[in-house]
């Protein structure tokens, strides 16, 4: 209740301001202290307004004032004066003070309540609000005149209940406090309700402390209340149990103790990544106690699930359906994200946990089939990938596997450790076996110092079949695959990043021609086209690396291309035995992007020349694509002579340019004679391939039709066995017509 002053007191008092000293100042005067010794009259002429919450409290309870003054007030120092002795008329400060904010309000937010008396405030540039009563509500003696209950009537310790104040329908409109017993037999208000038109007033989400305990209702203002109740919680449980699919489809059963009939139930599962608890499922509790979930996706990974009704928090289960599996003999690789999301794009890693079953592989490529051992969930990080290929209905992704030591590289399949990794879908490709058969003749190549190891498996994203992909390992450096010197600047304070004559300088880079200028810094092959850079990566890179890096790849092509191509000056930049190899593949695999459009790496270990290699990325090879170029075609140059093809970044390619060489050709021919049996064994290796993923192929286009073309460019046959049969006779023709050009007896 806020009790204004009459206008005669207000004189009297404002004529006392004139008279009585306070710190040696008049009243009158600004005031800059937010406390002063001494009781004092109150000064009148209210400037502001001091409120109260809740408008019904008991003596004991703390409660929060407000004092409103103008805007005129931000920033002043504002204090509560309590009269002092009640009744007196003098007023003392209580110590209590606040800033004002810039509307001119200051709250203390836990005044205590010790009685009835009577307070203002003031600020510190002598504003005054009026005078407000602070009057507790008696908790003694009242006519009772109503009934008190909750909601659900059997309460459980810690759980959150209504209270429930019923009173005749006079009570409508009325302030109803809620009052617990706290002590010695005082009652404290816990809250407060209008009565409705019945005379009812609700308390929600009240939460019951443990032990005894005593509620009443009471009428504001009036000494009216309802019956005492007395409210002897029982114990609280919560039990989750893992049912894993009943009749009805549920996944898992919670039940609690007391029953609340309709409460809302959160179904929680703790996150991968960060250990949180995320509500993932509602339901409403049954009659019996009893709330069912269904548990969303993904199943497969390992979760801990918990219940959350009424305050209440279950046990908590590890669950996880049964890994799918299609039992296609080859391994099977499971990858579920973080929360389900769904790994939709290339822009970031998604990350999640990471599994391998069992399976056949013939990783080896020497027609001995080996067992790629199961591999136990562990955390990974999964994107999307690919250029051309992302824009197709089977999706290709990254994997990454996080720096957690030293040795926190993963042996998958037996091809060696490393943290980088690809899954590729192939979708192009429809014989599934061609990035298999170039990897396959990589591997013959021994001048060529790595090529990407590479299994068919069965994939799942989120417990979602995905198809027939191959895992292969990523182009890196990891693992010395190809040079270990890799450079790795500090925060550009590495020697070479401040010293372009620094001998570590030299390597080791790995490159990617790439007509999209897609590395994190590119660099110009003199006019023949963009180069990106792909290792070392943006965290490990400076400046230096890139200017020293271009500056010799120009000076490789400018070896090339001034003067005549037989004065073999690039021998000093350009590594022969490495580019005889890799040009002997990419012309006997005819891809399309290999007239030095994209995919073609190269590399340069530190002190050494450019090499090429390794190979990568074949789906548009070995017949699959009518490109111009007559690509599609077993016969025929395409890399040798220079061609008017859209693939090509510049007119004339290093290709084109190495064949005008008499050493370059007279050594590629030498290199054919040595490695032709070995790169005519690709056709019993894809024969042996065939058997192996037949199944897996069969499942990959139950789900992705087969007949359907990605483009008119794209060559399909009738069938998958069609398509096998169609790479395999393109190879076996190609390497009849290479061998007609290059054997040592057709002259």
């Amino acid at each position: 209740m806020n009790t204004k002053p009459t206008r005669s007191i207000v004189v009297a008092l404002c004529a006392a301001v004139l008279v009585v000293p306070l710190g040696g100042s008049g009243l009158a005067g600004a005031v800059t202290s937010a406390f002063q010794p001494g009781s004092i009259p109150y000064p009148g002429g209210a400037d502001g307004t001091l409120g109260q919450e809740p408008g019904s409290f008991t003596t004991g309870q703390e409660i929060k004032l407000s004092a409103n003054f103008p805007n005129s007030a931000s920033g002043d120092t504002v204090t509560i004066f309590k009269e002092s002795p009640a009744g007196s008329g003098d007023y003392a400060s209580t110590g209590r003070t606040d800033a004002a904010n810039g509307f001119g309000n200051a709250y203390i937010l836990d005044y205590e309540v010790t009685g009835d008396q009577k307070i203002f405030a003031r600020s510190s540039a002598g504003l005054v609000t009026e005078v407000d009563t602070l009057e507790p509500i008696s908790t003694g003696a009242c006519t009772t005149d109503g009934t008190f209950s909750t909601i659900p009537s059997t309460v459980g310790e810690g759980q959150s209940v209504e209270l429930v104040a019923n009173f005749p329908v006079s009570a409508d409109g009325r302030n109803v406090t809620f009052l617990r017993k706290v002590g010695s037999g005082a009652f404290q208000s816990v809250g407060s309700d209008e009565a409705n038109a019945n005379g009812n007033a609700y308390l929600k989400n009240h939460q019951v402390a443990d032990g005894t305990q005593t509620f009443y209702g009471l009428v504001e203002a009036t000494n009216r209340c309802t019956e005492q109740l007395i409210v002897d919680p029982v114990p609280s449980s919560g039990v989750l149990d893992p049912i894993q699919l009943d009749t009805d489809g549920h996944d898992a059963r919670a039940r609690f103790s007391p029953i609340v009939a309709g409460v809302t139930t959160e179904l929680q599962v703790k996150t991968i990544d960060g250990g949180t608890w995320k509500t993932i499922s509602t339901d409403r509790q049954r009659e019996s106690g009893y709330t069912y979930f269904q548990i969303p996706d993904p199943l497969e990974v390992e979760h801990e699930y918990r219940a959350v009704a009424n305050g209440i928090t279950t046990n908590t289960v590890t669950f996880a359906a049964p890994l799918l599996d299609r039992d296609n003999d080859v391994p099977t690789v499971h990858f579920n994200s973080n929360d389900g999301e769904s790994v939709n794009t290339r822009d970031h890693y998604f990350e999640g946990e990471f599994s391998i079953k069992s399976g056949t592989t013939d990783q080896n490529k020497n027609g001995t089939f080996e067992t790629c051992p199961s591999v136990a969930p562990f955390e990974a990080e999964m994107k999307g990938r690919g250029n051309y290929s992302w824009t197709f209905d089977k999706k290709g992704f990254s994997l990454k596997f996080p720096k957690i030591d030293n040795d926190s590289k993963y042996d998958l399949c037996g091809m060696g450790k490393s943290r980088k990794w690809a899954l590729v879908a192939n979708h192009y490709d429809r014989s599934l076996l061609r990035n298999s058969a170039a990897n396959f003749i990589g591997e013959q190549m021994g001048n060529l110092e790595y090529t990407p190891k590479e299994v068919t498996v069965d994939l799942y994203v989120n417990g979602s079949y995905r198809g027939a992909y191959i895992l292969i390992e990523r182009i890196n450096f990891e693992g010395g695959r190809l040079d270990e010197e890799e450079l790795k600047s500090d925060d550009d304070t590495a020697p070479f990043c401040t010293n372009m004559n620094d001998p570590d300088l030299t390597g080791s880079y790995l490159m990617e021609w790439d007509f999209r200028k897609g590395g994190f810094y590119n660099i110009s092959a003199g006019s023949r086209g963009w180069v990106g850079l792909k290792e070392p990566e943006d965290e490990d890179y400076c400046s230096n690396m890139g200017r020293w890096i271009n500056s010799y790849v120009d000076d490789a092509d400018r070896d090339l291309f001034d003067g005549s191509a037989d004065d073999d000056d690039w021998l000093s930049r350009i590594d022969l035995a490495s580019a005889v190899d890799y040009y002997i593949a990419m012309e006997f695999l005819k891809p399309v992007d290999g007239q030095m459009w994209a995919s073609v790496y190269m590399y340069k270990p530190r002190g050494e020349k450019i090499h090429f290699g390794p190979l990568w990325d074949f789906d548009l090879a070995m017949g699959s694509a009518t490109r111009a170029g007559n690509v599609a075609s077993p016969s025929g140059w395409y890399l040798r002579n220079p061609l008017n093809v859209s693939a090509k970044q510049s007119e004339v390619t290093w290709f084109n340019r190495l064949n005008e060489s008499a050493q370059f050709r007279a050594a590629v021919k030498s290199r054919w004679n040595e490695v032709d049996q070995d790169l005519n064994d690709v056709i019993t290796y894809l024969r042996q391939q065939e058997g192996l993923i037949d199944e897996a192929a069969a499942d990959n286009y139950g789900k992705w039709s087969h007949g359907s073309q990605i483009s008119n460019y794209q060559v399909i046959k009738g069938s998958w066995g069609a398509d096998v049969d169609y790479l395999v006779d393109w190879l076996d023709e190609r390497w009849r017509w290479m061998n007609g050009q290059l054997d040592n007896a057709a002259g």
